[in-house]
């Protein structure tokens, strides 16, 4: 009968403390080690939601929007977004309006109208040799009728336009005019890239002799575009013989017909010659107001 009677275990000690469940009862290794108390519970999410970072989400949480640019970006893309100011639009808007004006400034100067005239007289100085070369045909038209000799009106006798009036012309000089606009124009685009330089306007402006030479270049160009413009007059007066009856009628009369192109080219060689003159006269007041400042800067600097 002993086989079927059970002995219950053993009470527990009175100060133990009474096993929660049955693992904690045999949670012992094989070296009776106990082992360690099982890991506390997560805290509520009443406390996570205590903190929130800057960015949104709750501190200790993957649902910071901090932590997501962390984890697609990486630290030190993150870093350096991090340190971008949020005004960057508008100082780089204020910088660039300021190095425009900085920039720019030169232009409202003597310096600069000399520019703005050399553009313009560059506009004009094209088309001036534009309507030249659109009549060059007429030129053409008289050597093969007269070649390079007097025209005779009298059954030969020579020099019968002499006898009224005193003319001589010996046939279109519209080669030497455009020579002429061909060669101003080139210097004046050589006027015009200079003056936008750099050295123009630390070197060139700190001397003393350049704005005095400027102005005799941009004199010696009115006056050959003076020439150009009297020759072209006579040109289309052939001499001023169209000025006489007895040649102007027939076929001559087609020579002395003046076209509206060769009109407009007359008009801007003229306000061309004008513009140079002035530029002439602009030279001259650069140079006294270059003088004024270097003066002022000598006196500022004692």
């Amino acid at each position: 009968g002993s086989k079927g009677l059970s002995f219950p275990p053993p009470p527990p000690a009175p100060d133990s403390p009474a096993p929660s469940s049955k693992k904690s009862i045999n949670c012992h290794t094989t070296a009776g080690v106990p082992c360690s108390p099982p890991h506390s519970a997560p805290p509520s999410p009443s406390f996570l939601g205590s903190y929130q970072d800057p960015y949104g989400g709750s501190g200790g949480s993957y649902n910071s929007q901090k932590e997501r640019d962390g984890l697609l970006l990486g630290a030190d893309a993150l870093e350096s977004a991090s340190a971008v100011p949020t005004n960057l639009s508008a100082l780089t808007y204020q910088e660039r309006v300021e190095e425009y004006h900085q920039r720019y400034a030169y232009m409202k100067s003597w310096a600069g109208l000399l520019r703005i005239l050399g553009c313009v007289q560059l506009l004009l100085g094209a088309t001036v040799f534009a309507c030249v070369c659109a009549y060059v045909h007429k030129d053409n038209e008289w050597y093969n009728m007269y070649g390079y000799s007097q025209p005779q009106l009298f059954g030969g006798l020579g020099g019968g336009v002499n006898a009224y009036g005193g003319y001589y012309y010996t046939g279109p000089k519209t080669p030497f005019v455009l020579v002429v606009a061909g060669l101003v124009w080139i210097v004046t685009v050589i006027l015009v890239v200079l003056g936008m330089s750099l050295y123009y306007r630390a070197i060139l402006l700190d001397s003393s002799w350049w704005p005095l030479t400027e102005c005799a270049i941009n004199l010696v160009l009115a006056v050959l575009y003076l020439a150009a413009g009297i020759v072209y007059v006579r040109d289309t007066t052939r001499g001023g013989m169209c000025n006489i009856p007895v040649f102007n009628n027939g076929l001559n009369g087609a020579f002395c017909r003046t076209e509206a192109g060769q009109t407009a080219a007359i008009i801007f060689i003229f306000i061309n010659m004008v513009l140079y003159f002035i530029s002439a006269g602009v030279c001259l007041k650069l140079w006294r107001h270059e003088a004024a400042r270097m003066r002022k800067e000598g006196l500022a600097q004692e």
